[in-house]
């Protein structure tokens, strides 16, 4: 019983090796990632789900700055 879990593991790790080796090895895609990133001060949002739910946060969450006084 010991060898055959000794086995397995052995046949496990050697494929674990080869399949992370294989992956960072691979090129990047040409163009890499199409979107570019805004500063978050920069960012608007006004739809009817996430908007509102934004304001109540705002408006009902202690300021950090009421709890240290």
């Amino acid at each position: 019983m010991n060898k055959r879990i000794l086995f397995t593991g052995l046949i496990s790790g050697i494929l674990f090796l080869f399949s992370t080796t294989s992956y960072s090895q691979q090129q990047p895609l040409q163009g890499d990632y199409p979107f570019q990133p805004v500063p978050f001060n920069q960012v608007k949002v006004d739809d009817q789900f996430w908007a509102p739910r934004i304001e109540i946060n705002r408006e009902v969450t202690i300021p950090y700055d009421s709890l240290i006084n």
